[in-house]
Parts: C-alpha cells; sequence; structure tokens
C-alpha cells in the first residue's frame, strides 16, 4: 500500500490507507517522486508535471507493518512515523537532481 493520500494535505496520510494496512496485513510503504525538470501545479499537492526529455527518481522508504491488534496509539504513532520517513525521502527526491 502507498501511504500517502490522494487528497491532502501534502505529506499528511490518509487513517484510510492504515488502516487498510492494518486490516489485510500489507504492509504501507512510504514512497515519492521527483523529477531533474518539471512544472510545478500551486495546488495543495504540488503536483509536478515532467518535462519532455526529464530524468526521473524513485525513492522507497522501508515497508511499515502493521500488526491486526495495533490499537488507535499504536496507529497514530506508525502514522507519524510514516510521516517523517515521507518528509525525508521527499526531501531527498527534491535535492537529488540540485547541483552542488
Amino acid at each position: 500500500l502507498i501511504a500517502d493520500g490522494s487528497r491532502g494535505p501534502h505529506e499528511k496520510l490518509q487513517p484510510g490507507s492504515l488502516m487498510l494496512s492494518k486490516l489485510t496485513g500489507c504492509p504501507a510503504l512510504p514512497m515519492t517522486v521527483s523529477f531533474s525538470n518539471c512544472w510545478r501545479l500551486k495546488s495543495w499537492d504540488k503536483m509536478m508535471i515532467p518535462k519532455p526529455f526529464s530524468k526521473a527518481v524513485v525513492v522507497y522508504g522501508s515497508p511499515v507493518q502493521i500488526s491486526g491488534d495495533c490499537d488507535s496509539a499504536g496507529l497514530k504513532e506508525k502514522r507519524k512515523e510514516l510521516e517523517a520517513t515521507l518528509h525525508s525521502i521527499t526531501k531527498f527526491a527534491d535535492n537529488y537532481f540540485v547541483k552542488s
């Protein structure tokens, strides 16, 4: 399961993705993508549209398993963990093509 929801806010997990992970036993997977050259929309999600011939980088975080007996406090901790990972890998991906 990809952890980030499709309706925002940006880099915030939706409770449904964690609940689905809990119910199915399928781990939640933080992932992000960035491009060497793209248009960024001024929408809530800062959607990127790659320009022709741009390169892409896809970055995955470690899968997070959520056990079936995880309570609401446990889900809150898993959400914080996944959001921190999502923020970290997004920053890495966005800086991947930046020349130092």
